[in-house]
């Protein structure tokens, strides 16, 4: 029930049948990556190898849905690793809100998963406007590959485990125990649009109708890339940046050097990178 680790079977065939049947392209993510998710699964199904896999697959289409679930990167919790999230509530969503003007605040939020990242920013934003009495437009448009995770992040319910790194007052004002889990409040949902996009497919989501993010969140999701497609997958991200834009990324991610003249980061160790020139 192990992948041969000598001759390793092909994952073009699986690959290509996905392909086919959900329009989804894993050939940019790292075969070892791949392959350790695969092999979960093939233990769960006491299945022997790739091929076997691919045939239960044919036989139960139903699988289709958890093997994405597997393969895609949809685990996370509220406000993962503070300090970039200490440098947004404290300087960035200040300067971006005050710049913003009557055009409104416009943040992408790229491979969401099940939606903590981006309730995350949501809750900053909108807390920050509560604070300062002002209502801009405000949209956060949030992204992901894998079409259930979307569906469950529209809910807005979350288990305990989510929250531990919520602050007590944002808990108390902006979650409501809801069963065995927590209800976000609809004030911040409303300001989430969630959208199925594929960030190695070249294109910007279509439901963001727009392309001049001021602030474009995409952390611990390019490091499942191949390294070239990571690279152009940044370089994508950057192009749909605002000039004096943010680009944030996870914390084990670096910048392209493709981008190094263009994108400076903000903070040593932030993972926060500051697109240059200026918007007026």
């Amino acid at each position: 029930m192990t992948l041969n680790h000598t001759q390793p079977e092909s994952l073009d065939p699986l690959l290509a049948f996905l392909a086919a049947r959900r329009l989804i392209d894993f050939g940019a993510y790292s075969p070892a990556m791949l392959r350790r998710r695969l092999q979960l699964r093939l233990r769960m199904l006491s299945l022997p190898d790739l091929s076997a896999y691919q045939a239960y697959l044919g036989e139960h289409p139903e699988e289709i849905d958890r093997l994405l679930e597997v393969l895609s990167i949809t685990v996370s919790h509220f406000f993962r690793n503070g300090l970039p999230f200490a440098l947004l509530r404290e300087r960035i969503i200040p300067a971006l809100i005050a710049a913003a003007g009557s055009e409104g605040v416009r943040i992408w939020c790229a491979g969401c998963g099940q939606g903590e990242e981006a309730y995350s920013l949501a809750i900053l934003v909108y807390d920050y406007c509560q604070q300062e009495g002002i209502s801009p437009p405000v949209m956060i448009l949030a992204t992901d590959i894998d079409r259930e995770a979307v569906r469950r992040a529209q809910r807005g319910w979350y288990r305990a485990e989510a929250l531990d790194e919520v602050g007590k007052r944002f808990l108390d004002r902006y979650f409501t125990v809801d069963g065995d889990g927590y209800q976000l409040a609809a004030a911040v949902r409303a300001l989430v649009t969630f959208a199925h996009h594929d960030l190695t497919c070249g294109t910007a989501p279509q439901a963001g109708i727009f392309s001049d993010y001021q602030l474009i969140c995409c952390r611990n999701v390019l490091i499942y890339f191949k390294r070239e497609r990571g690279s152009l997958v940044q370089q994508q991200l950057a192009a749909q940046l605002r000039p004096g834009g943010w680009l944030v990324l996870g914390e084990a991610e670096t910048i392209a050097p493709a981008l190094g003249d263009s994108l400076g980061e903000v903070a040593p160790g932030s993972h926060i990178f500051r697109k240059e020139g200026s918007h007026d």
